[in-house]
C-alpha cells in the first residue's frame, strides 16, 4: 500500500488560458489554446501553467487501481460477483436498481469483499 502512495503523485491543476482574467471563461476545464501568438501553446518556457501531456500518466502498476492498491471491478450481478477474489480486489456496483444492489452487497459482506 505504501509502494503505491510513493508511486502516485500530485498532478498540477491545468486551468484554461485567460480563466483568471475573463469571467465567462470556466477554469476548471482545459482547453488547449489555439490562436498564433499563443505562449501556453508555443511551450515557451516562460509560459505560467501546466500544459497536459502524456508524461503526467501513471505507471502501469498502479494505473486504474484504488488508492488502497486494490483492483476496481464493476459489478452488474450476481454471477459477477462469484468471479471476484476478495483478497485484492475492490467491487464497484453500476447500473444496477436499488434492489438488486442490495443483494450484491449482502452477497460481497459475506464473502468479505471491499
Amino acid at each position: 500500500m505504501a509502494k503505491i502512495k510513493k508511486l502516485r503523485r500530485k498532478k498540477p491543476k491545468f486551468p484554461r488560458v485567460s480563466s483568471k482574467i475573463k469571467k465567462k471563461v470556466d477554469g476548471s476545464k482545459w482547453r488547449k489554446q489555439t490562436g498564433m501568438h499563443g505562449r501556453i501553446k508555443k511551450h515557451l518556457s516562460h509560459n505560467k501553467g501546466a500544459v497536459p501531456n502524456i508524461g503526467y500518466g501513471f505507471p502501469k502498476a498502479i494505473k486504474g487501481r484504488h488508492s488502497s492498491g486494490l483492483k476496481i471491478v464493476l459489478v452488474s450481478n450476481l454471477k459477477e460477483l462469484e468471479d471476484i477474489n476478495a483478497k485484492n480486489e475492490l467491487i464497484k456496483i453500476a447500473n444496477v436498481g436499488m434492489k438488486k444492489k442490495l443483494k450484491i452487497v449482502e452477497k460481497a459482506l459475506s464473502k468479505n469483499i471491499k
